[in-house]
């Protein structure tokens, strides 16, 4: 190997490394924005009944909700993101 390959083969692998953390360290992000139905609530400031009625409605939709359980028992997670964008953008109540 001559001295230009090694020295390019020695800063790929510090890429590399480099990307290797950025990526795991996205990858703990993404967990840590996934929340229970208990914190979603507290968080929004609603009952469990009323964002079961977001969801039935359409207003909580598509990516924002997840199923880590099964069919029969189901449980739910929710990107904290995108629940609280899809949430604050509803229309707005009739008076």
């Amino acid at each position: 190997m001559n001295p230009d390959t090694a020295f390019l083969s020695h800063r790929l692998d510090v890429i590399e490394k480099k990307l290797d953390t950025l990526i795991q360290s996205l990858a703990e992000r993404e967990v840590n924005e996934w929340i229970t139905t208990k914190q979603a609530i507290e968080l929004m400031g609603i009952s469990d009944k009323s964002l079961m009625r977001l969801i039935a409605s359409g207003v909580i939709h598509g990516n924002a909700i997840r199923n880590v359980g099964t069919v029969k028992s189901p449980r739910y997670r929710y990107h904290r993101t995108r629940l609280m964008n899809q949430w604050l953008k509803r229309a707005p109540l009739p008076q």
